[in-house]
């Protein structure tokens, strides 16, 4: 009797799908990936190519200093409803390693939502993430790099087709450092993404407040880059290729 491959690879794929659904809820960060004309895979929606941006949005600077904890955030449009796998962004980072640790906060909001939105401001919004804060461990020597938000369980939220959304980093807790550490979340010197802007509050104390565009009416796009789950139809459809291969290969 011919063994019942495809059966396997069926309960297989149905496993491995429930383990997605059934993950914990948050996020996994990598750190220093260096920036090319490329981002480091295959993205469903970008701002720009990861080796453009040069100029720091500041997000954080060193305990002491004023106004040291601050929010960038970029606005996008999916062009389809897609579930949230991994958001990358380009940064640089001064912070030592003698008193450089820091944290960030990681939020999502939905602006369609936002009846006070405009082109060049928006107003706080419910965050669609879980409590999300990180503690990278970055490169000191300040040059631009590539990070990645890898999202898991209930973290990766659908995205709804048309709908504007924006990807929020908020500096949370600046370690001591010295007087040059910060850590900035680099933008390009125009916008050349026109499904949404970058934004921004430079404040300690008022995050909750209007996040305003950076540069105004001359709007500027920071590096950002989204990945979205494959669609679990897809899956599905690699599964049924796989069996029919095989129910080939054993008929002949």
């Amino acid at each position: 009797m011919k063994p019942h491959f495809p059966t396997a690879i069926i309960l297989a794929a149905t496993v491995s799908l429930a383990a997605i659904q059934l993950a914990n809820a948050g996020v996994i960060v990598t750190e220093n990936l260096a920036t090319s004309a490329g981002w480091p895979e295959t993205t469903t929606l970008q701002t720009m190519d990861s080796n453009v941006p040069s100029t720091g949005e500041l997000v954080l600077r060193r305990s002491g200093d004023a106004n040291n904890v601050r929010l960038r955030s970029q606005a996008f449009t999916p062009a389809s409803t897609l579930q949230l796998d991994a958001i990358y962004i380009t940064y640089n980072s001064n912070f030592t390693t003698s008193g450089g640790s820091f944290a960030l906060r990681l939020q999502a909001v939905n602006l369609n939502g936002d009846g006070s939105s405009t082109a060049y401001n928006y107003e706080q919004a419910a965050n669609l993430l879980s409590a999300l804060t990180v503690s990278p461990t970055v490169s000191t020597d300040g040059s631009a790099k590539v990070m990645k938000f890898d999202f898991t369980g209930a973290d990766q939220v659908t995205l709804n087709s048309g709908t504007l959304y924006a990807f929020e980093l908020v500096g949370t807790a600046p370690g001591a450092g010295t007087s040059a550490s910060v850590f900035s979340w680099t933008r390009a010197g125009s916008s050349p993404y026109a499904g949404g802007d970058g934004f921004l509050i430079d404040t300690s104390t008022a995050l909750d407040g209007t996040r305003t565009a950076i540069n105004g009416t001359n709007e500027r796009d920071l590096g950002f880059a989204l990945v979205a789950v494959p669609e679990p139809a897809a899956l599905a459809l690699l599964g049924l290729g796989a069996v029919g291969l095989l129910r080939r290969r054993q008929g002949g």
